[in-house]
């Protein structure tokens, strides 16, 4: 029965037998944040989920981690291949480049900023090698670019492949040659010409800084206490602080044996490579010092006491003092010490050991030594701009923002068309600073971005906006031409009816009623002189159009800046003269 009504069902009442009430739009709006809060928690759980599952390479080793934060959009170009070392610094692994199809490795160094003195050490050894271009030292194949220039944290740089280092060839291999020898040391003192014929100090060279292959190919690395001469050529001796604690005891010069501060060339690179070459002859280091004193001690007992003039250029005081309470000793032949060596070899090794810095040869003196008589004499000297690139140097003191943006500039050498896009907007913020803040993380990153991942996109967006720009100027024009051509035609139409007016006065006279024929004044007297129809003076004639003048802007009204200027929004008066009302004669 109910339903041949049209009413529902029974079961369908409320308890009091009463319809159910509709829900109330109070009820319903918590329906819906409660739903909405629940997908971001979904939303949120899903993110965390991704972040914590482990990475495909290798899940949760060291080489897994190897290439996660910011270098994802890189990943997909190296394979990773094994482990080759770890240590506080981060982790090294061997890759292939699936671009160029070489062996490489890839050197993550971890908390970059934590030290800002170790963060300037790696801008210092990323900028020199970039810029050192030999074949005697080592090269960097890529870095990869933060995914933040910001807050990036970690580093990771591409280098070339190398199977060992000279410490590792030295102590495992007690048969090596005179040729090895000759050959080994060509390759450093080839390789340090052109750093020092370019103005750069290595100033910690030893046998674990010095990679090598099975080939005998040998290769200097770790610049990360290189200095350039910044102002060379005015001042050969630069005075620069050398940390006690840094540098390899075992491989420093006499003159800088517990000197804090001192002055110092070229020579004490020379003085490094003669221990090199000494542990190369013997199998085993030469001074192997536990203290400033020590070394001393072990330097003097096999060349003997140093003249006083060169003792008195010890810049430790120490160390001076220690020199001068020595008794005279007498230099040790180094024939006794190398019996096996080759005399030429010996006669360059205490050239290269001399107590006194000015006595020792240069690099490219001593690839002119007969010693290396018979092989190639490929010495290079070409120039590289090393001092404007190290104009960071001579900045009192750099801060962790400063190293950080030095660091990512350095890196976008590897990524040309980001490296374009960066200099450009860096010029423009320059001259245009009104545009967009310098200092606009988000805004920088992603115009970079958009730039690098789709360069032909951007430009014709921005083509396509500077031709709607055009567009849109070429229509205010016209506009502004058509308000002007009306405003002529009315002023003109204005004169017309004013000269018409002046005419049509001239002749009736001073009182045209006394020349209008006779019956013709009752009924301008019923019409007024507004029935000019009745005259036979076709229709009325508009008053001339006055030109309003602009009206001056509202001083509490905001102003529309150039940035809000958009399409749609057209910056001229809204005046036409057909809609201002016709005024009445009087």
């Amino acid at each position: 029965m109910h339903a041949s009504h049209g009413c529902p069902p029974s079961s369908h009442y409320a308890p009091n037998g009463l319809p159910p009430q509709p829900p109330h739009p109070y009820t319903i709006q918590q329906q819906q944040q409660q739903q909405q809060q629940q997908q971001q928690q979904q939303q949120q759980q899903a993110h965390q989920q991704r972040q914590q599952a482990p990475h495909p390479l290798s899940g949760a080793s060291p080489i897994g981690d190897l290439l996660q934060a910011g270098c994802a959009n890189e990943t997909k170009r190296y394979d990773v291949l094994n482990l080759i070392g770890k240590g506080s610094y981060g982790v090294v692994c061997a890759a292939k480049d699936n671009l160029t199809g070489e062996l490489v490795a890839i050197k993550k160094i971890q908390n970059v900023f934590d030290n800002v003195a170790d963060a300037h050490r790696i801008l210092r050894e990323i900028t020199l090698l970039r810029l050192l271009k030999h074949p005697d030292i080592v090269e960097i194949k890529h870095i990869m670019l933060p995914a933040d220039p910001n807050t990036f944290k970690d580093l990771y740089v591409v280098f070339e492949l190398m199977e060992s280092d000279l410490h590792t060839v030295v102590g495992a291999n007690d048969d090596l040659t005179h040729d090895h020898h000759k050959v080994f040391l060509y390759q450093l003192l080839r390789g340090l010409n052109f750093m020092h014929v370019n103005g750069v100090l290595h100033r910690d060279l030893k046998p674990k800084n010095i990679l090598a292959n099975a080939n005998c190919k040998l290769k200097i690395c770790d610049f990360g206490l290189a200095r350039p001469y910044l102002g060379a050529g005015a001042a050969p001796l630069t005075p620069v602080l050398w940390t006690d604690y840094v540098a390899t005891r075992w491989y420093r010069a006499p003159e800088l044996c517990g000197c804090f501060y001192g002055r110092y060339n070229s020579a004490v690179d020379m003085w490094s490579i003669g221990c090199i070459f000494a542990e190369v002859l013997a199998g085993k280091p030469l001074f192997p010092g536990r203290d400033a004193v020590s070394q001393l001690q072990l330097i003097t007992d096999l060349l003997g006491k140093p003249p006083q003039h060169v003792i008195d250029a010890i810049g430790n005081v120490r160390a001076r003092k220690f020199l001068q309470a020595l008794p005279p000793k007498d230099p040790r032949p180094l024939a006794h010490k190398f019996p096996h060596a080759d005399a030429t070899a010996l006669d360059l090794l205490s050239r290269l050991l001399s107590f006194d810095p000015a006595d020792r040869p240069t690099a490219a003196e001593a690839l002119a030594h007969p010693y290396f008589s018979g092989l190639p004499n490929a010495v290079h000297q070409e120039a590289v701009p090393v001092q404007a690139n190290f104009q960071f140097e001579l900045a009192p003191k750099l801060s962790e923002s400063d190293v950080r943006r030095l660091i990512y500039r350095e890196a976008l050498h590897y990524h040309p068309k980001v490296l374009e896009a960066y200099d450009n907007l860096t010029r423009h913020f320059a001259q245009n600073p009104y545009t967009l803040a310098a200092s606009d993380p988000v805004s920088l990153q992603f115009m970079m971005r958009q730039y690098d991942a789709n360069d032909a996109a951007v430009r014709a967006q921005a083509q396509a906006q500077a031709q709607a720009a055009a567009q849109l100027q070429a229509q205010v024009q016209a506009q502004a031409a058509a308000a002007a051509a009306a405003h002529a035609q009315a002023q003109a139409q204005a004169q017309a009816a004013a000269a018409q007016a002046a005419a049509v006065a001239q002749a009736v006279g001073a009182d045209p009623l006394s020349r209008l024929p006779p019956g013709f004044g009752p009924a301008l007297g019923q019409h007024g002189v507004g029935s000019q129809a009745q005259m036979g003076m076709g229709q009325p004639q508009a008053p001339p159009l006055q030109p309003q003048p602009l009206q001056p802007q509202n001083p509490n009204q905001p102003s529309m800046s150039r940035g809000q200027l958009s399409a749609g929004q057209v910056c001229f008066p809204h005046h036409t003269p057909a809609q201002e009302p016709l005024q009445r004669r009087t």
